[in-house]
């Protein structure tokens, strides 16, 4: 593949000079959360007592969630419409 002219780089740092840059930068990406992998299961009770586990742990993330999203809402007096639905 050839080299861009002198004239088109030129033509292009003049667009970006009145213009800005086409492409903005993107944005930093979140921190994840890593999460330890499960050791086996070796028998059904165990895996019964896993999924306890990891529905009541599910169900507490959960509370917790809807707990942060009421408590910034808009909707929290009984004038509201949907006032009664939580």
């Amino acid at each position: 593949m050839s080299k861009p002219s002198a004239k088109l780089l030129q033509m292009l740092e003049e667009m970006d000079r009145l213009y800005g840059s086409p492409k903005p930068p993107a944005p930093p990406k979140p921190e994840a959360e890593i999460l330890e992998w499960p050791k086996p299961i070796d028998c059904p009770s165990n895996l019964q007592m896993a999924l306890d586990r990891a529905q009541e742990e599910f169900l507490r993330k959960r509370a917790e969630l809807e707990a942060k999203a009421y408590s910034t809402s808009c909707h929290i007096g009984p004038g509201d419409s949907d006032w009664g639905d939580r």
